[in-house]
Order: C-alpha cells, then structure tokens, then sequence
C-alpha cells in the first residue's frame, strides 16, 4: 500500500507541473511592435487587409480564442489586429470579419453605452505589474469606450469606467465585416520613464448575437487572473509620457447697478464694475 506521503509527493509533482505549463504558455504570448512613419487610417487597410505600405509594416494578432460560450475554442469569426506607434502615439487597427455582415449590431449611441453591440477593444498593463491597466474600446459606429482594469474580486476591482482620456478613433461597416481604428495618444497613459518599455497587452471582440466573448491571447476562465494571460508587448523605445498639464487663459468683466441705501441724501443706485484676469 502507497503512503499518504506518496500522494503528496505525486499532488504536489502534478500541480508544479501544471503551473510550469501555464507559465510557459503565458511568456510564449508576446508581440512586437514596430515604430510607423505615418498615421495608420482605416483607407490603409480598404477591402479588409493592409494594403500601403505604413499597414503592411505593422504587427499582426489573429487566432481569437473563446472565453463565452465555447471555451477553449477558436472564435467563430476571424478578427485580425495590427499595432504600431510613434513618438506620439499608440496605434491598433481591428480587421472583424463577418460571415453574416447583415447581423452586425452597431448603434449610434451615448458614449460608453456599447456593450449591447459588436464591440472590439485593447487593454495595456503599461507598468507590467498585472494589477492594472488601461482599456479601449469601440464599436463598429465608433462609439467609445474607456477605462481602467483593476485585478481583484473585491468592490475595487474590474472596469473603472470614469477613467476617460483624449484619444480617436475610425468605425467602417462593409460587406466582410467591420473595421475600427484606436488612436491612443501616448500623453493620455502612464508608464515607466525608461528606454525600453515592457507591457502586457490583450485584445477583445465580442459577437452579442452568439453571446459570443474571444481573445488574443487566450483568456481562459480556469485560470484565475486576467492581465498574467495578457501578452508581452516589447519594441516600444524612447518615448515619454509627457505631462498632462493644461493652460486655459479667462478674462471676466460686468457692470452692475446696485442700490445704495445708506447713500447721502437718500437712497440711490450706483454703478460698479468688476474685471477679473487669470
């Protein structure tokens, strides 16, 4: 008869196993992403794929993988993603291809108020500690959405959506599916002020007609966690967070007649006037 301590070992041997697996699995998810000349447009990318030459120098994601309803499973529709950046700005153009294009859902809707459509979205960890990141999000009319990611199942944790940045972004409906552009100015993130930046990154689309939810890399429900799934994001150098700060000039001005009651002779109104500069 095998001892209880024969067991352990063996629980114990599994389980490091099991995790060395997924450790593995998650560093070999990582991307690249090249410096562009140029501001990448959705006119780059006509007919569902890159056709100038700023598109075609972008790095590509594909193979989406189901988190609803079929987990594990490859996403039902192919979505294809390309990223780049400059000294400015951070770039993600989504390809969501569509054999039923008819069946879209995209509403001209109040800001944020897109999560009964289609929708495509990019998350960073842009400090690659897994405790937060930045989320971006738009649906096929270009209907925004943005947030922060805070891991953790307690009341602090999940979307923060009051977090709302200055960024831009393209929504194209066609006969293959839809295209949309996010524009991420680099001033509207935080990072580390170093060299080389290291982030994580993830991307999302959802299909509500499938009640469909999928991910590049893979997001799985049996693992607890959701930014240590993300990928690497490596190749971004030399760049700056810059500062935030905003200068808005005013200038204030009125005349106003008021009633003096204690006024020599009786009570009477005077003038007075106010200016003000700042």
């Amino acid at each position: 008869m095998k001892s209880p301590k024969f067991f352990r070992i063996i629980f114990c041997i599994t389980l490091w196993a099991f995790a060395t697996t997924f450790s593995n699995a998650a560093e070999n998810n990582s991307l690249t992403i090249p410096r562009v000349d140029g501001v990448p447009t959705l006119a780059d990318f006509a007919g569902m794929r890159p056709i100038s030459s700023l598109a075609k120098s972008m790095s590509k994601a594909e193979n989406f993988t189901q988190r609803e309803p079929d987990v594990g499973q490859a996403s039902s529709q192919k979505t294809e993603v390309y990223i780049g950046y400059d000294d400015e700005n951070f770039y993600t153009i989504f390809l969501a291809f569509d054999s039923n294009p008819e069946l879209i859902r995209g509403n001209f809707s109040a800001r944020e108020n897109i999560f009964g459509d289609d929708w495509v979205g990019v998350m960073v960890d842009t400090f690659n500690d897994q405790q937060s990141s930045f989320a971006f999000a738009s649906n096929p009319r270009a209907i925004q959405f943005d947030a922060r990611w805070t891991e953790g199942s307690s009341r602090r944790g999940g979307f923060d959506p009051t977090f709302d940045a200055v960024w831009f972004n393209e929504g194209e409906l066609n006969d293959q599916g839809y295209m949309v552009s996010l524009t991420i100015p680099l001033r509207s993130l935080r990072f580390n002020e170093v060299d080389e930046q290291t982030w994580r990154i993830q991307f999302t689309r959802t299909i509500p007609r499938n009640n469909e939810e999928s991910h590049w890399p893979e997001y799985s429900i049996d693992v607890e966690g959701r930014l240590n799934q993300a990928a690497t994001l490596n190749g971004i150098r030399d760049v700056s967070p810059g500062n935030n700060y905003q200068v808005i000039p005013f200038f204030f001005a009125r005349e106003l007649d008021a009633l003096d009651e204690n006024a020599f002779g009786g009570p009477k109104f005077g003038r007075s006037s106010e200016q003000e500069v700042g």
